[in-house]
């Protein structure tokens, strides 16, 4: 009998306890969010094709995440949904207990297959620690499908009535490459935009904010933002070609045009291009290899096309003088000729 007492006793006890301890435990508060990305995209208000940068390949999607760090930079909650173009919203419910906290919304393009992710152009990781956060570049060259997308915001908890939107920027710049007259030098196997820093990661602090950290290796031109064949059958009838490419924002990062043949690689055709790259702003290279407003020459010409700016490219010619072959027989001619006319 004393032993059922005492073993009664006991687990009274631990009830107590446990009730007592129920008392402090934190109550989590269920929020609405609402991320709408089509402010991503919308800076960039220049497109070789009306309406491409809103839309992606039917086997890709928007890949739209929220997290919600506490004051102490623990994660609290997350969620992700994929949508199927930047005008698409997501709408999730998250809890977390009643305080202050730091909410972030990313943004990026991904592959999906069979409800999975099959490929991706960006790799989160640290997503447990606001401090340790990270976005990389996954090494590829992406284009339009490149462009990633970030908001933060602190928000306050009290109850369970509260609703927050969160509308993503771009957190880079956008650029436009365009090759003009590609079949002018029959030799040419390849020609490239090249670079002469990146930022291959993006990280967070405990505010929030994002930083960058750009890679310079000497100046050299290490980095290419795009590059191809044109006499590859793909490119047999096509006049001209035309890439976009993402990056992070810098500051003095020169850019230049190169050509490869069977004798030489990656050899210049202009000289530095130099800019200081913006969040938001887009930004145009473009390359005529016969330009007629020039004598059919070379011309080059660069610089910002969204916003009061859009209209200030100025072109540049590489050389000024007549090319020695008719404008009729230009394909035959091989750039080792142009560059011993410059």
């Amino acid at each position: 009998m004393r032993k059922y007492i005492s073993l009664m006793a006991i687990a009274i006890a631990a009830a107590f306890a446990t009730s007592c301890t129920n008392d402090e435990i934190e109550v989590a508060q269920g929020i609405s969010v609402k991320v709408d990305p089509s402010g991503v995209i919308a800076p960039f208000t220049y497109e070789v094709v009306p309406g491409e940068l809103e839309s992606f390949g039917t086997d890709y999607k928007l890949r739209t995440r929220v997290m919600i760090y506490n004051d102490q930079g623990l994660l609290a909650a997350a969620d992700t949904a994929y949508l199927t173009n930047y005008a698409a919203l997501m709408n999730a419910t998250l809890y977390v207990p009643a305080g202050n906290y730091v909410m972030l919304a990313i943004t990026d393009v991904v592959q999906r297959k069979n409800e999975a992710t099959s490929f991706q152009f960006w790799s989160l990781t640290g997503e447990e620690n606001i401090n340790t956060l990270k976005l990389t570049d996954a090494g590829y060259i992406g284009g339009k499908n490149k462009i990633l997308g970030i908001a933060s915001q602190h928000i306050s908890v009290s109850s369970g009535a509260e609703s927050f939107t969160m509308q993503p920027k771009p957190a880079g710049a956008l650029l436009l490459i365009e090759f003009l007259k590609i079949h002018q030098f029959s030799d040419v196997t390849e020609y490239k935009l090249q670079a002469n820093r990146s930022c291959d990661f993006l990280a967070f602090n405990s505010s929030g904010d994002y930083v960058t950290t750009p890679e310079n290796k000497n100046n050299q031109y290490m980095w290419r933002l795009c590059y191809f064949n044109p006499q590859q059958s793909a490119y047999a009838s096509s006049n001209g070609e035309y890439r976009y490419s993402f990056s992070f924002p810098m500051n003095n990062v020169s850019y230049r045009y190169v050509y490869s043949t069977k004798n030489v690689t990656d050899e210049a055709i202009t000289p530095d291009l130099t800019l200081s790259l913006n969040a938001g702003d887009e930004y145009a290279f473009i390359l005529d290899l016969c330009d007629e407003d020039y004598n059919n020459g070379v011309t080059y010409y660069y610089g910002k096309i969204n916003g009061a700016s859009s209209r200030s490219l100025m072109k540049s010619p590489i050389k000024s003088a007549q090319p020695s072959v008719p404008a009729t027989s230009v394909k035959s001619m091989r750039v080792v000729d142009l560059l011993e006319m410059l």
